[in-house]
């Protein structure tokens, strides 16, 4: 009797011990899970922010090359005739308003304001001191973009010199508003998102009578601009900001690297974008969004029924190990073991005859047995399935340099970061060697080439083992007539992005 009471002491201890062990590690765990989840929250948001100032950018130099930098517009520029240039540019102007353009501001080669297209009454200004975009591109006859802060609003500015023929004449300004900015950030990607504007700059640079524009942040030293804060109906300064250290967010955000803190009494995630002056590199304002943090509040969560479930096996298996000693059933619970891997091994190789070992993903077999599915949903519901082909630029140097273990590596790496990416509904396939597959059902072209360029962005920023970075070129068609046609007609959008440079998306033909 004596020795089964000590027996049971000692399996209360190891329990009590495990069970203590067990908590601390999976503390640590949680604490490095979140802080990997915080920073590719900030990798995705950040690849988010430079989808839509990419997409601005193509749009001002459309403008800039299409409509601005033209024959009639620089003569009249050049002559200084103020409202023959505001009148002959006034309907195109309105025009731009549509896409969000804010200003078409047109400088003097000494910096003087010529013509603000949206407050004509306001020139004459110089600008040398308040814009040092404008003052650049007269002083080095060159473009430059990027955020700036200015006398009435800030935006995201796109500054070109002008020139006629070889005589450089002056300079023009495209730009988008801060406000436009964030009402394009919260429509593709449904995300609250503010704009925080350095009160130095306020004081400093706007005209003081616009500076009524703007109110407090809860950020020392920041303002609101009242415009975006009117579009959100904001109560969102409150959800941001009400418990944290105001003081370490403003000393991150002067570091001028984006960030994300994880606030877990509002079950929020908000992600800091400094923004630098392009020409000064000093942090002028910065851009915030917020998630709810459903995958850190799952770590939590996932961390308390792990231990739950590791303790109670845990005393399962104490108690278990206790009867075997007491009963001498070790040969019942040998056969008991066994046919448990048995039952794990045949799930695992019914779930190989449709997976690519390499990668996971699915193969080519599982390509025809779930798109034979897809599209006979896709008829009755009428909805459209875009076809995507995937490679991989240059592979075959990368196995030739580095062997084949190390692109095996590439492939691995690739398919995980591209499943991350995708929709659960989305069809991801191996096809052969460095070529992918994907099935994107419900969604057209334009919505494909907004997912494939984020793709394609993610991949050529990502080293993707032993400091490899990689390239894709991607062809992408409307699915018309059967899988294998698609998929050839996709391949050849493929081919065209290869031979035009790589490292690009191609529409196929229809």
């Amino acid at each position: 009797m004596k020795f089964d009471f000590i027996k049971k002491r000692y399996f209360i201890t190891v329990f009590i011990l495990f069970a203590t062990l067990f908590h601390s590690y999976l503390h640590d765990k949680k604490s490095e899970d979140i802080k990997n989840q915080l920073h590719s929250i900030t990798q995705e948001t950040y690849v988010n922010y430079m989808v839509i100032y990419n997409f601005q950018k193509t749009l001002a130099d459309l403008i800039y090359k299409a409509n601005v930098n033209q024959p009639k517009i620089i003569e009249l520029f050049k002559k200084r005739d103020r409202e023959a240039l505001r009148s002959y540019l006034e309907s195109s102007y309105s025009q731009y308003r549509d896409f969000s353009i804010r200003q078409l501001h047109f400088h003097l080669p000494n910096n003087d304001s010529f013509l603000r297209m949206h407050r004509p009454s306001k020139y004459g200004d110089n600008l040398t001191k308040a814009r040092l975009t404008v003052n650049y591109v007269n002083e080095n006859r060159a473009f430059i973009e990027g955020f700036e802060e200015g006398k009435v609003f800030n935006g995201f500015r796109f500054v070109y010199p002008l020139f006629d023929v070889n005589e450089h004449i002056g300079s023009v300004e495209v730009s988008f508003s801060a406000l436009a900015f964030i009402k394009s950030f919260v429509a593709n990607y449904k995300i609250k998102s503010n704009f925080h504007i350095s009160a130095e700059v306020v004081k400093e640079k706007v005209f003081n009578d616009e500076q009524g524009n703007y109110i407090k942040s809860p950020l020392p030293g920041f303002y609101f601009q009242k415009s975006i804060i009117q579009y959100l109906n904001m109560e969102i300064a409150k959800e941001h900001f009400s418990s944290e250290n105001l003081e370490i967010i403003v000393e991150k955000i002067g570091e001028g690297e984006p960030f994300s803190i994880h606030k877990e009494n509002l079950n929020k995630v908000v992600t800091f974008v400094p923004l630098k002056n392009p020409v000064s590199s000093k942090v002028v304002a910065t851009l915030s969004f917020s998630n709810d943090d459903k995958a850190i509040k799952k770590i939590h969560e996932n961390a308390i029924v792990l231990y739950l479930i590791s303790i109670t096996i845990m005393g399962l298996i104490l108690i278990m190990l206790y009867k075997e000693l007491k009963y001498k059933h070790k040969l019942e619970d040998r056969v008991e073991s066994r046919t448990r891997e048995l039952i794990v091994l045949n799930k695992k190789l019914e779930a190989l005859a449709h997976k690519d070992a390499l990668t996971g993903i699915n193969n080519r077999r599982e390509l025809y047995h779930v798109s034979t599915t897809l599209i006979a949903l896709s008829k009755r519901e009428k909805s459209t399935i875009s076809v995507v082909m995937l490679d991989i630029d240059n592979f075959k140097e990368i196995n030739d340099t580095y062997g084949h273990d190390v692109g095996d590596e590439v492939l691995k790496n690739l398919a995980n970061l591209i499943k991350k990416n995708i929709r659960d509904s989305d069809v991801f396939v191996r096809y052969g060697g460095e070529e992918f597959v994907l099935l994107l059902p419900n969604t057209v072209i334009n919505q494909a080439l907004i997912t494939l360029e984020k793709i394609r962005t993610l991949v050529a920023g990502k080293c993707m083992t032993n400091d490899i970075s990689i390239t894709v070129s991607i062809g992408v068609v409307e699915f018309k007539e059967d899988i294998d046609k698609s998929i050839k007609r996709a391949d050849k959008a493929m081919y065209r992005s290869k031979a035009t440079g790589k490292n690009r998306v191609t529409v196929g033909e229809a």
